[in-house]
């Protein structure tokens, strides 16, 4: 009796093992699966689970920090894993720019400075990377000076009327401050089944500021569909809705929605000039209706997505596209163009422009006499974070604006909130600009900075910190000539207009890239 009841003990055991790695291997797949798919949310949750069970496993440890810095629940939660992946791995290389990218999260930005440091260091950087480390490091040196100078906001989550657990992004506002639409990937009904990323098909909104006690509506069909429709654009009035469509056989056009009596009409494709066989995923008009300012990846652009207008003639005919050209665009990605009311400045989003990390807002003003766009301007933090900060609509009033945040005291996902910038700005106030020039480091070789007004006068001649390295000037609302002369490189000249909305900054952080002779 006893050999045989020993005899069956191996036998129990190995069935546990087996049936316990069983387990685990399909665990294991079920979090592959959902992580290979993009399906992140669920991801989190499986290996939240098999890290538990295993913590010492480098797979399970990474996964779940690649898989929070993929969402926007909360990205700061993917730090600890990865560090602990960077302990249990004989590769930690291949993390160093996961882990500066969660540190960035944390605002950590010196740290995230040091492990790009050492990911350069520790092997060859292929020269498809080259461009996204050199981004990376101008990031985090101007989300440095950002920090330092934050701008004085108000956020105000609007609340369960318009936001839910889960994205609601894409605010745009009509100019009279009446109307709000909006893009939500909300579940409609119980049943209905999301998509390959674990989120519902988006719809667009609409809710009525003016009686906040009234919940937000889905749009009526056909704007919306089974599928996905997001908002991209408005006109001044709300009159037309500007809307991305992503159908099965119907993707990569904006569309316009024009309003007949309380409904809105099916979504027609642009003017021609607007949509090309490339990508056009948003756009602006206006307030005359006589320039469409849009993105798109078309071919003759500076890579990635870029900004290009068309505008009307006399006899009503559209013209051909045209670039904004470089000072607006970059090799990477400029997107969301929005027009104010008096059409003089162009709000944008970029992740090619220095910032906090990832997409941030920016500004450009339209010189008055030259027609052209300046060098766009950070908005600043915290209105731009590490997150993906991809819009921003105003009404008249310029000192409210409307954007999507991931906030503490959010609903869930992604929240649409009002920004009030609380700064009292008078006539008599001056901007003030903080210039970082990344390829001097030696103070004793610091280039001279001039600025002169847009007759050529001479404004002031300035020079560094001596420990900062850094310019500091203040300007008063008017055109300028900024110039920049160091031995060993080409000189740099642009103009800059300073207006309104430099005067909301606190700092306007600008970084200078000189290029060598």
């Amino acid at each position: 009796m006893k050999i045989a009841r020993f005899s069956r003990f191996p036998t129990l055991l190995i069935a546990v093992l087996v049936a316990t790695g069983t387990g685990m291997a399909q665990s294991a797949g079920e979090a592959n699966a959902a992580f290979e798919r993009g399906d992140f949310l669920s991801a989190i949750e499986q290996y939240k689970a098999l890290v538990a069970e295993f913590p010492d496993d480098e797979v399970f440890n990474r996964r779940l920090g690649m898989s929070y810095l993929r969402t926007n629940v909360n990205p700061k939660q993917a730090l600890p894993y990865l560090l602990r992946a960077e302990e249990l791995t004989k590769k930690p290389r291949e993390l160093y720019l996961d882990i500066a990218r969660a540190l960035s999260f944390h605002l950590e930005y010196d740290r995230a400075l040091s492990y790009l440091d050492e990911y350069e260091r520790t092997g060859k950087v292929k020269k498809r990377e080259a461009s996204q480390l050199e981004m990376m490091r101008l990031d985090y040196l101007a989300a440095g000076d950002l920090l330092k100078y934050p701008i004085d906001l108000t956020f105000r989550n609007l609340g369960d009327a318009v936001n839910s657990a889960f994205p609601d992004y894409n605010p745009f506002v009509t100019r009279d401050g009446k109307t709000l639409f909006f893009t939500s990937r909300r579940q409609m009904r119980p049943g209905d089944r999301p998509e390959f990323d674990g989120y519902y098909p988006s719809d667009i909104y609409v809710y009525d500021l003016q009686n906040p006690d009234l919940k937000a509506r889905r749009l009526n069909e056909p704007v919306n569909t089974p599928y996905d429709e997001q908002i991209v654009g408005l006109t001044d009035t709300g009159d037309s809705l500007f809307v991305y469509i992503d159908h099965v056989s119907n993707f990569g056009d904006v569309h316009v929605s024009v309003k007949s009596g309380t409904m809105y009409r099916r979504p027609r494709p642009l003017e021609d000039g607007v949509n090309s066989p490339g990508i056009e995923s948003a756009c602006t008009i206006s307030a005359d209706g006589n320039t469409i300012i849009f993105s798109s990846n078309r071919q003759g652009g500076s890579g990635g997505m870029d900004l290009w207008k068309i505008t009307k003639d006399a006899n009503g005919k559209w013209s051909l596209p045209e670039n904004l050209g470089p000072q607006i665009n970059t090799p990477f990605d400029e997107d969301y163009p929005n027009l104010s009311a008096d059409g003089r400045t162009l709000f944008f989003t970029s992740n090619g422009h220095p910032g906090m990390g990832g997409f941030d807002l920016y500004f450009s003003s339209k010189d008055a006499e030259t027609r052209q766009w300046t060098v766009p301007q950070n908005l600043g933090y915290p209105l731009n974070t590490p997150l993906d900060d991809k819009t921003i609509s105003f009404a008249r009033k310029s000192d409210v604006a409307f954007i999507t945040a991931v906030r503490p005291e959010g609903l869930g996902d992604m929240d649409v909130y009002e920004v009030t910038f609380n700064e009292a700005i008078t006539a008599s106030d001056p901007a003030i600009f903080l210039l970082n020039i990344p390829a001097i480091t030696d103070p004793s070789e610091a280039p001279e900075i001039t600025v002169s007004d847009d007759t050529d006068n001479l404004v002031g001649r300035y020079f560094p910190h001596r420990f900062t390295n850094r310019y500091v000037f203040a300007l008063y609302p008017g055109k300028y000539i900024l110039r920049v002369n160091a031995p060993g490189f080409d000189p740099y000249e642009e103009v800059l207009v300073v207006n309104h909305t430099h005067l909301r900054l606190d700092q306007n952080v600008r970084i200078i890239n000189l290029k060598s002779k």
